[in-house]
């Protein structure tokens, strides 16, 4: 189990990681000093961005996509003054733009944007995809360290150790329950996160597998339907694929994943960024790897060698788009998976 002082040391982080404000963060936030060009690829360039601007986060993506939508923790031009950002998959259009608090985490989903808070106002809020406030709902603790949309629920993992589900449409809590690792619960199964991740019954009682992952494991996993996707480390580490019905470690690749992992169904592929300037689709069950692209003046530039941004991926199923940010260079790029 996590000690307070890990959870402290959590949420400090974040807070560091995010600002101190309770506006926009207030960080030093420096201009690109190198671009990077394609040099091969195996699909299509919708279009290219300049100057996005997101930070690191070590817990959470700072970016989401779906339903035509892609959304990021961050801003579109240099000084970064917006806190959330939202863009038209397809056009690159600019479709609405938010300065809150502290965002810690985003997720796109069909109904609607989700954005959650830490620091001195926690909590989550829900935008229609216009940017419209749905409804805002402030939690006790000093915030949210995971949270996913299930069915019509939001569930969220809370620091103190807390498992809160509210309803996606109504912000109705339907359930709280204190003390426990939950970060996912399923009509069948509940999934919890500490030294191990584990799949357990209903009342936790009775454990279906469990698999030790020590404190390599910050960054949200990645849950579909059959697998569970996770990356080692803060900065640079490996990627893991886990069959959710077993437990069973499918995919783990070598040291040098520097991005989320992202998934394409119909191909069966885990999508990954490693420091050596290739996205890769790894096949989860054979392990076969697909070079899609490869980005020119490799290696990228890590967070902690030098201020930059985050490495993030997004894949909005629907209109089979697939997003890439370049932390060092500001680049963002959007391409069509066929």
């Amino acid at each position: 189990m996590l000690t307070r002082n890990t959870y402290l040391l959590i949420v400090f982080s974040m807070l560091l990681a995010l600002g101190f404000s309770g506006c926009s963060p207030r960080v030093y936030v420096s201009k690109p000093a190198t671009l990077h060009d394609i040099e091969e690829s195996e699909l299509e360039l919708l279009w290219m961005r300049r100057d996005v601007y997101v930070l690191q986060n070590d817990f959470d993506a700072q970016i989401s996509a779906g339903s035509g939508l892609l959304c990021l923790l961050g801003d579109i031009e240099y000084p970064p003054e917006k806190a959330i950002s939202c863009i038209e998959g397809i056009s690159n259009e600019v479709q609405w733009q938010k300065a809150p608090g502290n965002a810690m985490g985003i997720l796109v989903a069909s109904d609607g944007v989700y954005v959650s808070y830490i620091g001195f106002s926690p909590g989550i809020d829900k935008y229609d995809h216009e940017g419209g406030l749905i409804w805002s709902r402030t939690l006790t603790g000093s915030g949210i360290i995971y949270f996913y949309h299930y069915n019509d629920s939001i569930e969220l993992f809370l620091h103190p150790e807390r498992f809160l589900v509210l309803g996606a449409e109504s912000e109705d809590e339907i359930e709280n329950i204190k003390g426990v690792e939950v970060i996912l619960k399923t009509s069948t199964e509940v999934f919890t996160k500490n030294a191990y991740l584990e799949s357990k019954d209903l009342k936790s009682e009775n454990i279906n597998w469990s698999f030790e992952i020590g404190n390599s494991i910050r960054l949200k996993p990645l849950f579909t339907d059959n697998y569970i996707f996770l990356r080692t480390g803060r900065v640079l580490g490996s990627a893991l694929a886990v069959d959710r019905k077993t437990g069973d470690v499918l995919l783990n690749t070598e040291k040098n994943v520097i991005s989320n992992v992202v998934y394409l169904p119909k191909t069966n592929q885990a999508v990954m960024l490693n420091e050596n300037g290739f996205l890769l689709a790894i096949d989860v069950l054979n392990g076969q790897q697909t070079k899609l692209v490869e980005f020119s003046n490799p290696p990228f530039v890590l967070n902690g060698d030098a201020n930059v941004g985050g490495y993030e991926l997004a894949f909005d199923e629907e209109q089979s788009i697939l997003f890439v940010l370049l932390g060092d260079s500001r680049q963002l790029y959007a391409f069509l998976v066929k």
